[in-house]
């Protein structure tokens, strides 16, 4: 939880206002979190964080492949703005904090990519020419 915590508040640090974490003032499992990040919907922030190695989601294991906002999200009174660039993180017994400031740092990046898509350059990526 310590590790979770911390990468959390790292992200609050990276982008105030721009992030909402589900539940923090609650007791949750030790190794998930659930996380609104800035702006783009959660399957763009999905697929550039797959191409970096990390492995996300935007909902429960049990609601994949279903379509519409979550119903334990709408639940908890977030909304549907929020709920679409809502991912869900989790951990293994063996991830150690230096993974979880790795997935910190992925972030920053697809943001830039995601807010500049013309100026990334790389495999599988758009270059300008």
């Amino acid at each position: 939880a310590l590790a979770r915590d911390r990468f959390e508040k790292d992200l609050l640090a990276l982008w105030g206002d721009g992030v909402g974490i589900h539940g923090a003032a609650a007791r949750r499992v030790w190794n998930t979190c659930s996380v609104a990040l800035p702006v783009f919907p959660s399957n763009r922030w999905i697929a550039r964080l797959d191409r970096r190695g990390f492995q996300v989601s935007a909902g429960s294991a049990c609601s994949t492949g279903k379509a519409g906002p979550s119903p334990v999200l709408s639940a908890m009174g977030i909304t549907e703005d929020i709920a679409r660039r809502t991912l869900r993180i989790s951990c293994g017994w063996e991830s150690s904090p230096s993974d979880w400031q790795a997935l910190l740092e992925a972030p920053k990046g697809v943001h830039d990519e995601l807010e500049n898509p013309g100026k990334t350059d790389g495999p599988g990526r758009v270059i300008q020419i």
